[in-house]
């Protein structure tokens, strides 16, 4: 016959492999959880990644009066648009393109139309012709810089002095 001693080391033995099994199903159902969102985030990166968008900036006027040079933007643009985290680091995923004024940005992913505004603001003020030029948006995929509409002063005197 076995001794008391012996049976007491055998069922804490077992109790301590059951508390194992209870403790990997945990763990195993938490790792199909992780699995299962996982699998949910890569199925939205993988349709995201279909995604295509070009977008146009249209410098026409401020580049024939030789205000804005648009090689300048587009090398600005390449250089600073963010891929991934990382700014000149486009890729196959973005492409920067120039066709006489216009500015082309074709993305192969996620990009906002609000990003490129942003940039070509931050340009504008580095070029120190912010205080002369706006973006404006003329479609759903496309910007043009345009001059800001300057009243004259002789109108507004005569409204101050028929104000008197």
């Amino acid at each position: 016959m076995p001794s008391v001693k012996k049976m007491t080391k055998t069922r804490r033995a077992t109790e301590a492999a059951l508390r194992r099994q209870a403790k990997n199903k945990a763990q195993q159902r938490a790792l199909k959880a992780k699995v299962a969102k996982k699998d949910a985030k890569e199925t939205v990166t993988k349709s995201r990644k279909l995604t295509r968008k070009q977008f146009t900036i249209d410098c026409k006027g401020p580049a024939l009066d030789t205000i804005l040079d648009v090689a300048a933007f587009e090398k600005y643009l390449t250089d600073r648009i963010k891929v991934k985290g990382k700014a000149g680091m486009l890729g196959d995923y973005v492409k920067v393109s120039r066709v006489e004024s216009k500015i082309i940005v074709d993305a192969q992913m996620p990009f906002s139309k609000r990003y490129l505004k942003y940039l070509t603001k931050k340009f504008l003020k580095k070029s120190s012709i912010r205080d002369w030029l706006r973006v404006v948006a003329d479609s759903k995929d496309g910007f043009t810089l345009k001059y800001f509409s300057i009243q004259d002063d002789g109108e507004e005197g005569s409204e101050g002095e028929a104000e008197e």
